[in-house]
């Protein structure tokens, strides 16, 4: 069946769709571990190895996580699965004061937040859209909808991201980029680091790919083992939302 309904905004982007699916916040993921970085660069794997932070959410359905950007901070997200059926973990990066390699020696516990698929329709009075199935796609009178305030590509090492003036500017999607490589430092002497991109907020309206370590350390052997040399380079959908009303 066709789509039966479409709402676009003024600059004709597409807003709502019947054939979509609406988001709302379920709530904000709570902190499970703060681990800060630790270990020696120059030792034998594992080496020196950057700090993180633990989140848990309950829900059935499928979510989708969002970050604050507290200014000056380098934000990401390192990953995030399933642990158990409803159980949801995300492991985030939130650091300053980054060291001579690039590992932030403080790491910070972030705000969290999830978002996910409305399960079932609310009754009273209510604006729920449907799918042309039958299933609902929007409910409008829960809390905190996702609406995106700003979209861009994170590609913004050099000159940034400028941002909407929100009054906390919060982010769904994290830059993808990622940097490994390996060198004699010695004879039989071998240096491996690990990088990947993160978000840096510079200012009130502007965001910048900021690029942190993850891992670092020396290695010996007859010649080098090339453990995955490679520049890769992303253009990765990132959404920004009004964080000012977020429980």
């Amino acid at each position: 069946m066709s789509t039966i309904l479409k709402i676009t905004n003024p600059a004709n982007e597409l807003v709502i769709s019947s054939d979509g699916q609406g988001l709302h916040c379920i709530g904000r993921a709570g902190l499970v571990e703060l681990v800060q970085a630790s270990g020696s660069a120059t030792a034998r794997s594992p080496g020196r190895r950057a700090g993180y932070s633990r989140y848990r959410i309950n829900w059935p359905g499928p979510v989708l996580f969002a970050v604050d950007l507290p200014l000056g901070k380098r934000v990401g997200i390192l990953g995030a699965f399933q642990v158990s059926p409803g159980v949801w973990e995300v492991r985030c990066h939130c650091g300053t004061d980054a060291d001579a390699n690039q590992f932030d020696i403080t790491q910070y516990a972030l705000d969290v937040w999830a978002y996910g698929v409305p399960q079932t329709p609310q009754t009273g009075m209510v604006f729920q859209i449907f799918k042309p199935d039958g299933t609902l796609a929007y409910d409008l009178t829960r809390p905190n909808i996702l609406f995106p305030r700003a979209f861009a590509l994170a590609r913004a090492r050099s000159s940034g991201i400028t941002i909407p003036a929100l009054t906390r500017p919060v982010i769904i999607g994290t830059p993808a980029s990622t940097f490994s490589a390996e060198g004699a430092v010695g004879v039989h002497t071998y240096d491996y680091v690990s990088q990947r991109s993160m978000w840096r907020r510079e200012s009130a309206t502007v965001v910048k790919e900021d690029v942190v370590t993850l891992q670092r350390y020396q290695y010996f052997s007859e010649e080098p083992l090339g453990l995955g040399e490679g520049l890769e380079l992303f253009n990765t959908p990132c959404f920004l939302i009004e964080g000012a009303t977020l429980p």
